[in-house]
């Protein structure tokens, strides 16, 4: 017997340690896992925690009494960095994507994790269950049947596995209480991790089973996995005895892999508040038996290659040599898993004594893993097969990381001679760790190179090997290679994703948060299998005994055959189904799987092809036995074919019809291995590929017609006529062009393989077999470039009359050269805001076979002259012209020229260049433009108002990546492989999973946040720039207002505008994103209950429109593209089919579709008036929705760009009608309201047929109101809510005006969202909501009375409780929270009074004060190739305005990538408690020319301090804040913890969001800056650092409010309300720039607070002040602030009013708070207006 046991070396031999200069580490580079690394350089960084025996965080840096090194030498000499200390610094700049990542770990890691606080029942159970099992009575031996039948009266069976043991069983099983008792796994080690879909926790108990029960020859036939069965039954059947049993413990059996060898008893609390209750800590307990190390079965008989079972031998003990038995490496794994749990407690415990990352490296690959589906899955998201239960491969991965691996041939004396992996040592963090297992896994073989062994006989009999390093157990054994190949591809997406520098998300949000686990946007096929009527070819017998049960022998059957089938097809199969689950202790064997999916990735440069080629006639004779499998495994698809080279093979041959049906090939083998080998038919197998077919085809009533023609059709039909018509062009003699062609470019979706259907030809004699409904001839768009000449005219209509000319010329020439050829010159656009200086020119072409093309003339004169007349510089283009005229006509008709140019001319060449290289290269791309174009038209978006290239490009962002034109532009790799599998690893390689992709990303973009897509590479626009096919000035005027809100940029395109200038605007975004939530709803319920259902997603809601009109479709002429049609207008015989039009002339109209000259014309007519939505693929309605702020009352103006009808309001007429204007006036007032029938008429006007279905004049749109969605003047969008639509973010103009949401209502949503009308239901938690206006109670009567007046507006409640924890009491208004920047406030005002005082001034230099500011550095970026900091002395002084408004280059260190470079560079450990210990860093810039959020406001209140003698700033707050308004100390505090008077009052407890939207407590602050805010430092943070209780807060908000002179004089006050920065941009600036970095996921930017995005804002001396209405909300000149709990608090000055919004979650910018707080102060204003 080979020693398996892995040799590792002393690991307490001393070692020198390497010292590290500066120089060195800054050449210094994070090691790959395949690196050779030097222990010494990292241990001793270790030696204080050793010595300590504590634990650290890794990124916590180095403790401040670390002990000299005794090996360093001379004690006296100061020591250099240590390898670890210098890994530590340098981890944020150099391993973190983002200057948030290592916080953001940091805040994740407590949060899934068990709640030790709830563990003390847990143990109190554990020792009684201890305790009950030593005291359990032994059971005699019996037969193992007889003691089954005496065990099943208990209500318990044995969980006896196969071969099963009969009545002649010669051996008997017996029960004995345990050898020992023992707590492993994550439980143990404290390596537990929260799984997904609210799994409960493991607790793991080992039961050692006594030796003396077992014999040496147990390992045969099962009788080992009998007598431990018989053990747990007896067990679960004391603890479930009424009498003597365990009280409340609910006991099921649970089976690994639904094998019943692997059973193991689960015990779960039942509540009953006793104490041994862990019901709350979410916790199940694991009981399972194990075996002693000296048990008598003998280790060498369970290698893999031994056959263990034996059923047809007659005696266990004889060994028949003649007839050669197989092996059971699976059987025996199972049993060598009885010995592992104490091995695996103790390795994982020496990883964790070695590593001090070693835990949190764990969580983080366990999250990782448990995201995308490596753990316990679920119906809804079942698991890739065999990883659940595997956490010991996830310690033991990082183990063999860490200590590495001996060569095979030294510690085996056999093998290869493959050198062993080197040791990472236990100096890398828990990042650095988590990185090398996806580097790991990334990068190994898992088929070919085993881990820690090579010999054959685990090589042999396992497709994946992983011998962990404490025993002999293959941790990879059943793990199939498909859902191994998932796992490298996977890692080797995430490390893409955080070592990319564009990509536009949060990585941390990708790799830990992110769900991963949808199949339709994670694997190019989803095949859904029903297993229930499974029929093997061959039975399994052997493979059933050594896998544990038939399923389990026919889903590893199934693997192998898919992979023999599909082979270089895909790059993994991937077969999941739902972890086992509980059974009752009556079931005495797991339930039969009755459904899997299987998920296929695609390798698309081999997964469609149509001939399998298996052995040539020639090998039959030599290799019989391949020819055999061949055709054993194809069946009656295996047949021999002759090729065109003459060979003759075995070959299997896929006849598809269509491109279509040639992207289904893999998903049709699958289909046909599971019907010849498991007998399942198509009945039992379920895909969604087909389904999307029938979507992009032509109805078969009519593609009959086009078959039977014989002509040319598709994509290379259109093609080969396109190129035909080039050539005759270019044939054309000199004399009939007087200009040189020079090129040619199409610019149409039918030339790039994009347009929805296939292109199709229509002739006169087509036309008249075809019904009317289906004569569309759709053209083909190209453009014609001639060279560059004096002879063009040098003015712009001249140029368009050429234009015309030249057309003409063309035309005739080209019907004089191709008889049939038909030629017309078409004018204009049908728009009414052409102008003759636009180029409104095209001919269109009709080719003798049906063809139709549109063909413009490019000038690149015209760009020069329309830049000319925008900037005004006439002909004389060196003399710039200022003038302050309004612009007249032709300027904008300037613009609007311009700007189709630049869209025709400039952009459209381009992208058709690009996007056609992407349908070359990606033969998923097409497809999935094709099925998202269809499904945005069949929801009536497409073309009015998004454009097929916006659409083009948004499915582009899902293939391309920087710099993927110049990787698929070189032929070949190295290894030959095609270079576009380098560029990304997550392209979708079917249109399905592309169509997914697109959907998922529109259900929630923040679209204001824009896409890029890095469509063009640099070189080529500077190709283009060079030859001069990019325009060179820019043009220095826009539109004054771009309607679309969509901003997709490329590099040609970097403001994102070119094919979205025009829509969508935010209402149709906002729509698109509801469509895109419910279409992905759809899709979920089809990936969890496996019924297809695809037409659904593609079925448009129509009961939300106000008007619907309904064409007639017999007289649309592409009504047969419609995407659910009447068959009976596509019957030429139907009676419904137009007979006037059926019996006219047979003429074919290019592009004639008047159902869309009909919408376009509505579109232009009634802009202002409504919104209307049209299907352009044949939709046979219009549907309509009137501008809700038209039919609210307005006063008449001549200019109401409406139809309108008037309403008389007279004096004395109920108040609130009109929310314009009060009309308690004298006289009556002439309003009006929009005159809907009046629209209505005219549009029956019109010459068209079509009814009105309905008009919905009550019924409200149903577009949703996302988080910060605004038009682009920064004013809300006019959308309406229904009453059941979830609660907008930004309330509309509408809402606000129609005055939909009052107080009272309010509450009523308060108290469901709070809980207080179902904790169940509850999504934020307690808040105290308080506002007041000046009318209300004085504050000194507060003082003074204790209760005052009521007046107008005072508004004091609370609601909620003080945690999540379901008895928590409810909050009150002595309830204390975190206050954090709200503090900012108070700390101004006191300034100001020290400016009052003359202690100080504004404006002069602060370093007076501040001696630390006294010569500051700015930091400017870093040396390329050293890293050095480049640093400049500031030049401007620091006044005390600069830090008021956090314009004095001053930063949070964590919340700028530069600082934590600077620091790690530097060797700069952030700690101590003092203010100067977290900020004294360079500034960004100079004070003054900047603004960037920090610690500016506490080095005010340092100020405060020096400057007022009080030694801390809490007692001048006592003294000047507090104490006038009537506070004692006891009611605010800096230090909660150490203040006894202040701990008097109940404390709201922290909650964080999580990532499902739920919400966890926390026992401190989670995003509290360690020794600033979070009260233990040693200075009183005047930036945040305040706890107190709103109520008293709020007194300071309404002093202000009322500028009552308590705190400061009227003037001053008033001085802090003004914007005060010296260049307000610096503040937009940093506003957008950090809109990535700082909002959470469907949050809302935390500057903002409730103010829409695009509001113009400054800063003032205490807060943000806005400089514009917030329409419905605060008003020009108020001031507001907030705290990072997502507190808010505003005061406006002109109204007269202050609200305050109290709560205590995080992150900031929760997008469900600011709903709420957005709410509150609508509500509070429509108070204040009654």
């Amino acid at each position: 017997m080979v020693n398996l046991k892995r040799k590792r070396g002393e690991e307490n031999i001393s070692r020198k340690v390497r010292r590290l200069s500066p120089e060195e580490d800054q050449e210094e580079e994070v090691p790959s896992i395949d690196e050779e690394e030097d222990d010494s350089e990292m241990e001793d960084g270790d030696s204080e925690n050793e010595a300590n025996g504590n634990e650290e965080e890794e990124w916590n840096g180095i403790g401040e009494g670390q002990k000299e090194n005794t090996l360093s030498g001379t004690g006296s000499k100061p020591l250099k960095a240590t390898g670890e200390e210098i890994r530590a610094i340098k981890d944020a700049a150099d391993l973190y994507r983002s200057n948030s990542f290592k916080l953001q770990i940091d805040a994740l890691l407590p949060n899934v994790r068990p709640k030790l606080k709830h563990s003390a029942p847990l143990d109190k159970f554990l020792l009684g269950l201890h305790e009950f099992l030593f005291k359990l009575p032994s059971h005699p031996p019996k037969q193992p049947l007889e003691a089954a039948r005496s065990l099943l009266k208990k209500g318990v069976s044995v969980s006896y596995s196969i071969p099963l043991p009969t009545e002649d069983t010669p051996w008997k099983v017996a029960f004995e209480k345990p050898s020992d008792i023992t707590l492993v796994g994550s439980w143990a080690n404290k390596t537990s991790v929260k799984g997904q879909d609210k799994l409960k926790y493991g607790v793991d108990l080992a039961v050692e089973m006594p030796s003396t029960l077992f014999q040496e020859k147990d390992y045969l036939n099962g009788r080992f996995f009998h007598k431990r069965a018989f053990y747990l039954a007896t067990i679960a059947a004391a603890i479930t005895h009424p009498k003597t049993g365990l009280k409340n413990i609910d006991v099921s059996y649970i089976s690994q892999l639904d094998d019943p060898r692997l059973t193991k008893l689960v015990l779960e609390q039942r509540p009953d508040d006793s104490p041994s209750d862990f019901s709350k800590l979410k916790a199940k307990v694991y009981i399972i038996p194990t075996l002693a190390a000296d048990c008598p079965i003998p280790f060498n008989r369970l290698s893999p290659s031994h056959s263990n079972i034996r059923v047809t031998s007659e005696s266990e003990s004889s060994d028949d040599s003649s007839k050669s038995k197989l092996p059971s490496p699976f059987y025996n794994n199972a049993i060598l898993t009885a010995f592992t749990p104490k091995s695996h407690l103790l390795s994982t415990h020496t990883f964790q004594q070695f590593c001090p990352a070693f835990n949190d490296a764990l969580a983080l690959l366990r999250i990782w893993a448990n995201q995308r589906g490596f753990g316990e899955g679920s119906e809804c998201h079942p698991s890739i097969r065999a990883f659940d239960g595997k956490g010991p491969w996830w310690a033991g991965l990082l183990g063999y990381l860490i200590f590495g691996e001996e060569s095979a041939s030294s510690s085996m004396g056999r093998g290869k001679g493959k050198g062993g992996r080197k040791p990472l040592g236990k100096g890398l963090s828990s990042y650095q760790l988590f990185r090398a297992a996806l580097d790991f896994m990334a990068k190994h073989d898992f088929e070919h190179e085993p881990i820690f062994f090579l010999p054959d006989d685990y090589q042999s009999n396992h497709e994946a090997v992983f011998v962990d390093s404490s025993s002999t157990i293959n941790l990879l054994a059943g793990v199939p290679l498909g859902s191994l190949k998932l796992l490298s591809k996977d890692a080797q997406k995430t490390l893409e994703t955080l070592n990319s520098t564009s990509f536009t998300g949060d990585p941390f949000d990708e790799v830990f948060l992110k769900d991963h686990r949808d199949l339709q946007t994670r694997f190019d096929a989803v095949i859904h299998v029903d297993l229930s009527t499974v029929t093997p070819l061959e039975k399994p017998v052997h493979t059933a005994l050594d896998t544990g049960s038939v399923q389990n022998a026919i889903l590893s059957h199934l693997s192998s055959l898919l992979n023999q089938a599909l082979g270089n097809r895909t790059s993994s199969i991937t077969i999941l189904h739902p972890s086992p689950s509980t059974r009752p202790l009556s079931q005495a064997h797991p339930s039969t799987l009755s459904k899997i999916q299987i998920g296929l990735l695609y390798d698309t440069e081999h997964a469609f092809r149509q001939v399998d080629h298996g052995p040539s006639v020639a090998s039959q004779e030599a290799d019989p036995e391949s020819v055999q499998k061949f055709r054993k495994l194809w069946g009656e698809k295996a047949e021999l074919r002759r090729f065109k080279d003459g060979s003759i093979t075995e070959s299997v041959v896929w006849e598809v019809k269509t491109i279509d049906e040639k992207s289904h090939i893999p998903v049709l083998i699958v289909r046909h291995i599971l019907q010849h080998h498991l007998g399942l038919g198509e009945g039992a197998v379920h895909t969604w590929q087909t389904p999307f077919d029938s979507l992009l085809r032509l109805p078969e009533s009519v593609s009959r017609f086009y078959v039977g023609s014989g002509m040319a059709m598709g994509f290379k039909g259109a093609l080969a006529a396109y190129d035909t018509l080039v050539k005759s062009i270019k044939a054309l003699d000199d004399n009939e062009l007087p200009l040189t062609l020079l090129n040619v470019h199409p610019i149409s979706e039918s030339l790039r393989y994009t347009s929805v259907f296939g292109p199709v030809p229509l002739t006169s004699s087509l036309a008249s077999a075809l019904p009317p409904t289906a004569r569309y001839l759709h053209p083909i768009e190209f453009i014609l470039e001639f060279e560059k000449s004096s002879k063009w005219p040098d003015e712009l209509k001249a140029i368009q009359k050429i234009k015309l000319a030249f057309l003409e010329r063309i035309g005739s020439s080209l019907m004089s050269a191709a008889p049939g050829l038909k030629a017309s010159v078409i004018i204009g656009e049908g728009s009414r805001d052409e102008s003759d200086i636009q180029d409104t020119a095209r001919l269109e072409i009709l080719t003798p076979e049906g063809w139709a093309f549109s063909a413009r003339i490019w000038h690149d004169r015209e760009a020069t002259l329309l830049d000319r007349i925008i900037s005004g510089t006439g002909n004389l283009p060196h003399v710039t012209v200022k003038s302050t005229e309004k612009k007249g006509k032709e300027y904008h008709g300037a613009v609007r020229a311009r700007e189709v140019y630049t869209r025709r001319f400039i952009h459209s060449p381009a992208h058709h260049r690009a996007i056609a290289k992407l349908c070359h290269h990606f033969p998923a791309f097409a497809g999935t433009v094709r099925i998202v174009k269809r499904w945005f038209a069949s929801h009536w978006l497409l073309h009015g108002h998004v454009s097929e290239e916006a659409v083009e490009l948004l499915c582009a962002a899902f293939f391309v990546g920087e710099g993927w034109e110049e990787e698929v532009d070189s032929d070949k790799t190295e290894v030959g492989e095609s270079t576009t599998k380098k560029i990304r690893r997550d392209i979708p390689g079917s249109r399905e999973r592309g169509f997914a992709s697109v959907i998922r990303f529109l259900k929630d973009w923040k679209w204001e946040d824009g896409l890029h897509v890095p469509l063009y590479s640099a070189s080529s626009v500077i190709k283009d720039k060079e030859n001069g096919d990019l325009v060179k000035k820019k043009t220095e005027a826009t539109p004054a207002a771009i309607p679309g809100v969509w901003r997709v940029s490329t590099l040609r395109d970097p403001k994102g505008t070119a094919w979205t200038s025009k829509g969508p605007d935010v209402i149709v975004a906002r729509r698109i994103s509801v469509l895109a939530q419910a279409t992905w709803a759809c899709m979920r319920d089809m990936e969890e209950t496996g019924r297809v259902n695809v037409s659904s997603m593609f079925t448009h809601p129509t009961h939300d429109y106000n008007v619907l009109v309904q064409l007639d479709p017999s007289i649309l002429p592409r009504y047969h593209h419609n995407v659910s049609p009447n068959q009976s207008y596509l019957d030429p015989r139907s009676k419904l089919v137009n007979t006037t039009l059926s019996s006219s002339s047979n003429t074919v109209r290019s592009g004639f579709d008047p159902a869309n000259l009909l919408y376009r014309d509505l579109q232009s007519t009634y802009t202002d008036t409504f919104r209307i939505f049209h299907d352009p693929f044949g939709g046979d309605h219009f549907g309509l929705v009137w501008d809700p702020t038209l039919r609210v009352e307005r006063v008449f103006k001549v200019m109401n760009r409406f139809s309108s009808v008037p309403v008389t309001i007279k004096k004395g007429q109920e108040k609130g009608k009109s929310p314009t204007k009060s009309h308690s006036q004298s006289k009556e007032k002439d309003l009006v309201v929009l005159n809907e029938e009046g629209v209505l008429g005219e549009i029956e006007l019109c010459d068209f047929r079509y009814r009105v279905i309905s008009t919905i004049s009550d019924h409200n749109f149903f577009f949703t109101s996302l988080p910060s969605l605004v038009t682009t003047d920064g004013q809300p969008s006019a959308v309406m809510e229904p009453t059941n639509a979830p609660t907008p973010t930004t309330l509309s103009r509408a809402q606000t005006l129609k005055k939909q949401e009052t107080m009272d209502a309010f509450r009523q949503t308060l108290r469901h969202a709070t809980g207080m009308s179902d904790r169940t239901n509850q999504t934020i938690p307690a808040v105290v909501i308080m506002a007041k206006n000046a009318s209300g109670a004085d504050i000194n009567m507060h003082m003074i009375m204790g209760a005052g007046y009521t007046g107008t507006l005072d508004i004091k409640e609370h609601f909620g409780y003080l945690s999540p924890k379901p008895d928590a009491p409810e909050i009150d208004f002595g309830t204390t929270f975190w206050g954090a920047s709200i503090t900012k406030l108070v700390t101004s005002v006191a300034a100001m009074q020290l400016v009052e005082k003359g202690l100080v001034d504004l404006d002069e230099d602060i370093t007076r004060v501040l001696p630390e500011w006294k010569d500051p550095q700015i930091l400017k970026g870093f040396e390329e190739e050293t890293g050095k900091p480049i640093l400049v002395d500031s030049k401007k002084k620091m006044t005390l305005k600069h830090l008021l408004t956090h314009s004095s280059g001053m930063s949070y260190g964590v919340s700028h990538p530069w600082l934590e470079q600077y620091r790690n560079y530097m060797k700069i450990v952030p700690k101590g408690n003092s203010l100067q210990d977290h900020s004294l860093l360079p500034l960004l810039f100079e004070p003054g020319e900047g603004w960037h959020y920090g610690f500016s406001i506490d080095w005010a209140g340092a100020v405060v301090e020096r400057l007022s003698g009080c030694p801390r700033l809490g007692e001048y707050f006592a003294k000047h804040i507090w104490g006038p308004l009537g506070l004692d100390e006891s009611s605010w505090t800096f230090h909660p913890q150490n203040d006894d008077d202040f701990k008097k009052y109940p404390r709201m407890e922290m909650q964080l969001r999580q990532p499902d939207g739920s919400m966890e407590g926390q026992q401190a602050n989670p995003f509290s800056i360690p020794g600033v805010y979070d009260g233990l430092g040693d200075f009183d943070g005047g930036g945040g650092g305040l706890y107190m209780k709103p109520v008293d807060y709020f007194r300071l908000l309404e002093s202000l409010m009322r500028n009552d002179e308590v705190l400061l004089k009227k003037e001053t006050r008033d001085m802090m309300f003004l914007p005060s920065l010296e260049d307000n941009q610096y503040l937009m600036e940093r506003i957008e720039i950090s809109l990535e970095t700082a909002t959470p996921p469907g949050g809302e930017h935390p500057y903002l607070m409730g103010v829409p995005l695009g509001t113009r804002v400054a800063c003032g001396l205490g807060g943000m002040v806005t400089l514009e209405d917030v329409e419905g909300k605060r008003k020009k000149g108020t001031m507001w602030w907030g705290g990072m709990p997502n507190l808010v608090w505003w005061i406006d000055p002109s109204s007269q009013l202050t609200g305050f919004f109290s709560t205590q979650l995080v992150p900031a910018g929760d997008g469900i708070v600011r709903n709420v707080s957005s709410q509150f102060e609508v509500a509070v204003y429509q108070e204040l207006d009654k």
